[in-house]
Parts: C-alpha cells; sequence; structure tokens
C-alpha cells in the first residue's frame, strides 16, 4: 500500500473530533515525505561530497551547522511554503517562522538527526512532529506532546524508511526505486520484556546513580537481580535506535549527567523527545525523562534540552523504580 492510500484510508478516523481539516493533513504528510525523498536523493548521491563540511554557521543551541543541517532545512521549508503549515519551528531556525497565514497546523522538525554521523556512513534522519496551530507562534509550538496529531521520522539508511503516526498506532513505510512511499508494517508493537539497552556507556562516571544502578544490575546478566544477560547497542542516531526499538524492543537512555552543557539532558523536547516518544507510546512502549512522562510534560523553551529513556514497557517500570528512589 503506496503512502497515499494509507493517508486516504485513514480518512474516516476519529478525526471530524479535530479541530483540523484531515484532507490538509494529508498534504502536509505528504509534503514531508517529498522533503524526506530529496534529502535522501543528496545523501546517496556520489556527487554530495561536502554534506558533512562544517560550514561555521551556529544554530540556537551553540551547535555548529553541516553542509546537510541547513540544505535539509532548506528543502522542508521550501516543500511546505506554500501548504497548510502556519507555524514552523526548526532546530535549525533561531525564531518560530511563519509560512502560511491561513495554515492550520504548527510543525516542529530535526531536518537532520544524528549529522555526527554523515561522514562515517551511518544512519542520519528527520524527525518531526504536527500540532494545530493558532494565532500565537508560541502557544502553537510549546504544547505538550501528548497533544500531538501526528509525528514521524525518516531513516536515511540503507533504506529510507519512514515511521509514522496519525495517533491511531504505528506504521512504517520504505522508499521504493519509483520514489514511492510503500507501508511494510501496519501495526508496530514494542514487545514489553526485553533485554538490550541502548546507552553511551563512556559517560558512566558522569551519570546520575539510579542510571548507574540499572546499568549495574543489566550488566550483572544472570548473576544479577533481574536474572538475565543483556546485550547493549548504540548507534549514536537517535532515529536509528529507536527504529531499532521499534523493531525488536529495548530500552533508549539519555539521561542528565554532570558534564558541562549535560545537566538537563541533551536531546531537544519539542524537535526530538516529544515526537519520538508519541509515536513510541502509539506503539505501546513507554517514554520518560527518569520519573514523568515525557508527553506530559510542557516545554518552557524552543529549544529545552531534557533526559530522554524510552522502550520496552517492562523495562522502563524497572529504570523509573530505581530513579524514583
Amino acid at each position: 500500500m503506496h503512502l497515499s492510500k494509507f493517508l486516504t484510508e485513514n480518512k474516516n478516523y476519529n478525526h471530524n473530533l479535530k479541530k483540523y481539516d484531515y484532507n490538509d493533513l494529508s498534504k502536509v504528510i505528504s509534503a514531508i515525505s517529498y522533503s524526506a525523498i530529496e534529502i535522501s536523493k543528496i545523501i546517496y548521491s556520489p556527487q554530495s561530497k561536502d554534506l558533512g563540511r562544517v560550514t561555521g554557521v551556529q544554530n540556537s543551541d551553540g551547535d555548529f551547522t553541516k553542509s546537510l543541517d541547513l540544505k535539509a532545512d532548506e528543502i522542508i521549508k521550501q516543500k511546505l511554503k506554500n501548504n497548510y503549515v502556519k507555524w514552523y519551528a526548526s532546530e535549525e531556525e533561531e525564531e518560530i517562522l511563519m509560512l502560511n497565514d491561513a495554515g492550520s497546523f504548527a510543525l516542529c522538525v530535526d531536518p537532520l538527526d544524528g549529522s555526527s554521523n554523515i561522514e562515517t556512513n551511518a544512519p542520519i534522519g528527520t524527525i518531526f512532529g504536527l500540532y494545530t496551530a493558532n494565532s500565537n507562534p508560541l502557544n502553537s509550538i510549546l504544547q505538550k506532546g501528548e497533544n500531538l496529531i501526528s509525528s514521524g521520522f525518516f531513516i536515511y539508511g540503507p533504506r529510507t524508511i519512514f515511521v509514522l503516526t496519525l495517533g491511531k498506532g504505528t506504521v512504517a513505510f520504505q522508499l521504493s526505486d519509483s520514489n514511492e512511499f510503500i507501508l511494510i508494517n501496519k501495526n508496530i508493537k514494542i514487545p514489553n520484556n526485553t533485554s538490550e539497552f541502548s546507552i553511551n556507556s563512556s559517560n558512566y562516571n558522569s551519570w546520575p546513580n539510579g542510571i548507574k544502578e540499572y546499568i549495574e544490575i543489566c550488566l550483572d546478566g544472570e548473576n544479577g537481580s533481574y536474572e538475565k544477560k543483556y546485550n547493549m547497542r548504540w548507534v549514536g542516531s537517535l532515529v536509528a535506535d529507536a527504529f531499532r526499538i521499534l523493531v525488536r524492543g529495548g530500552v533508549f537512555l539519555y539521561p542528565q549527567d554532570n558534564r558541562k552543557g549535560y545537566e538537563k539532558g541533551r536531546l531537544r523536547l519539542v524537535y526530538e523527545a516529544n515526537p519520538v516518544s508519541y509515536l513510541i507510546e502509539q506503539a505501546r512502549g513507554v517514554s520518560i525523562n527518569g520519573i514523568n512522562p515525557i508527553l506530559s510534560l510542557k516545554p518552557k523553551t524552543l529549544h529545552e534540552r531534557i533526559p530522554l529513556i524510552f522502550g520496552s514497557k517492562d523495562e522502563i517500570s524497572k529504570i523509573k523504580k530505581i530513579m524514583e528512589k
């Protein structure tokens, strides 16, 4: 099933209860998918030799951007310029932009997740979340994740994958040779149990005690209190680590730590944590900041950073129990 047909068939799901026109939403999601197709072509082209070049430009968080960061942001803006998006908030933009005053939606986007992996040919991606818009840009963008009407991410890897939710479960598409997104999983469900965790262990000495305790129990394996052997996986690309968990379960941990700039966490609530958490919870997983559900948190600023822990329900319960101590 093509993406266009999937969007058509979901037209009657509860959307009449929402404050937006579903046909408009469908066109926005299609436009975002066209952006991803264009970005993937650039990534896969042998002529694209400077994608990992540091531009010298700092984004709103003070990070130096790479050439592909800026290209991806520009492509998405252009595809949506004459569409139904009123407010556009990007990790690469200092402020919220107005794209269409008559638009119904507010879009939050990380145009290029995992850009540190560009030179290594590891998976990178695009993450987005959609809310209904109102006349105030900040009120439209700084909403709790539980108010999302759709979110998704694209992975540019060996395959280009599109993971999407419309608030009725999580699905996955794959880009075909004919540049069509074809449905490959119509009902993703994260297993409740797992024996796999994903964390950057090089930061062990900087972690909070609760995170150290959980990882130490995992490393104790069959001799530990969880009485099973764990495997560790870490790609360093949020979309890749999230997709692995969606496919086969596991937990992802990116806690706050005592390094400078990491005290409140590192991932962005608006552009990364909320959209990914919505997908995870629609796939029957759980996403928390250590204690509280991510989707219950109201962002205070555009580029707010938070700790992010998500994945299989039973394993998140163990982590939360330790963190609450």
